[in-house]
């Protein structure tokens, strides 16, 4: 059987009072960073001695309220952009893909295709994560039903940690994640695809740009090298999701941003502004309405 090139795992979105657990775990009560990743990490609200996420409280609230609600998830509702824009591209170029959007939600599903080695590589990716900790329990997960699979890591996360971090301390945080490369890439659509094709062949992933790989017990970087994001070769073909898409699903209408505010960096290292063409909006538009996203 010809395994899945890779397997995408959406948003993990951990429960506040585990999160809480793992940081006392972690750091101790007592000291000075449980209490300032309690602080800033953590967004939360305290009433009844009980600790909510502010979507989590919003439910709460709203149960026993009239009229016809189900519990809202931030996660469940909103597909993961990375997820299609990823997977549009690996299939362009021959390549599989499965996932899942919630890692909560759907891990049952990642864990029979690990046990069965029906996959290559894993994506894992880190929009909304302001720690390593939801990516450290998500590779904890994939390790305990299969050794051999390969992780691949990308997104905000390794970006903003590859930048503000001492090298270090940079490669430390590395080997506390245990992935097998971490992608220091704002797309990295096509980087995606050579670390799978290295995979496949078992050569050397030092001439693939912008990525840590793992050597050893060491982390190597590649080398640097930016390149333009090209919204013709990345239109994305929502057919591939049909039947399997959330009720809100956003577009890629633009690369990097046209202002430069003195407290954001994301400009510097997301390179130029640019617009998707009109048309392709349209067509994108097109297709998820002909699949009843409204």
């Amino acid at each position: 059987m010809q395994k899945i090139d890779c397997f995408f795992v959406g948003h993990n979105e951990m429960p506040i009072d585990k999160n809480k657990r793992m940081l006392q775990y972690l750091y101790g009560n007592s000291s000075h960073e449980y209490r300032d990743r309690m602080k800033y990490n953590l967004s939360q609200l305290i009433t009844g001695n009980k600790r909510y996420t502010p979507v989590e409280f919003f439910n709460h609230v709203r149960q026993g309220q009239p009229g016809d609600f189900s519990e809202l998830s931030i996660i469940t509702e909103s597909f993961n952009l990375a997820i299609a824009c990823l997977g549009n591209y690996l299939h362009q170029h021959e390549l599989t893909f499965d996932f899942i959007n919630s890692f909560q939600d759907d891990k049952e599903i990642l864990k029979e295709k690990l046990v069965n080695d029906e996959i290559l590589t894993v994506g894992i990716i880190t929009t909304y994560y302001l720690s390593h900790h939801p990516i450290h329990e998500i590779i904890s997960f994939i390790r305990k039903y299969n050794r051999k699979v390969k992780i691949i890591i990308g997104g905000p996360y390794v970006i903003n940690k590859a930048r503000s971090m001492p090298e270090e301390k940079l490669i430390d945080l590395f080997r506390t994640i245990k992935g097998d490369f971490f992608v220091k890439d704002p797309s990295g659509e096509d980087i995606l695809a050579e670390i799978i094709q290295s995979v496949r062949s078992g050569s050397s992933p030092a001439a693939i740009r912008n990525i840590y790989y793992k050597d050893g017990d060491a982390y190597k970087f590649s080398f640097e090298k930016a390149e333009q994001y090209s919204f013709e070769k990345n239109q994305i073909d929502w057919n591939l999701f049909n039947g399997r898409l959330a009720p809100v699903v956003n577009l890629r209408t633009a690369v990097s941003c046209p202002y430069r505010c003195s407290f954001c960096n994301f400009p510097s290292y997301a390179g130029k502004y640019s617009l998707s063409p009109l048309e392709y909006c349209e067509k994108e538009l097109k297709l998820l309405h002909a699949q009843g996203i409204r």
